[in-house]
């Protein structure tokens, strides 16, 4: 299956919000993270708000979102790397950064 492929953490933090899961990440270098989804239309609406600047969320799940993605940036580059579908698992779950850390 083809993937999407973005380096915006604001962007990737967005789509998982919107419920697109996260397929894989890959640290390129130590200051950049690939983030890659399946290709569907729904990623690709979302993607269009966006950078469309249609994009409406809940200021509070979208935080929560970017922390998690964070988070996952973090582990990856000291190496406890965070498999893409326990984040996805969280965010199919409506749980948030505090459920995933315990």
């Amino acid at each position: 299956m083809q993937k999407y492929s973005t380096e915006d953490v604001y962007l990737a933090a967005y789509l998982l919000n919107e419920g697109i899961p996260l397929a894989e990440t890959k640290l390129n270098s130590p200051k950049v993270t690939q983030f890659l989804f399946e290709v569907s239309d729904k990623l690709k609406e979302k993607a269009d708000n966006f950078y469309s600047h249609h994009a409406k969320v809940e200021a509070q799940e979208f935080i929560a979102s970017l922390r998690s993605i964070k988070t996952l940036i973090h582990e990856m580059k000291s190496d406890h790397k965070r498999q893409p579908k326990e984040l996805n698992k969280c965010f199919q779950n409506k749980t948030r950064v505090t459920s995933m850390m315990k």
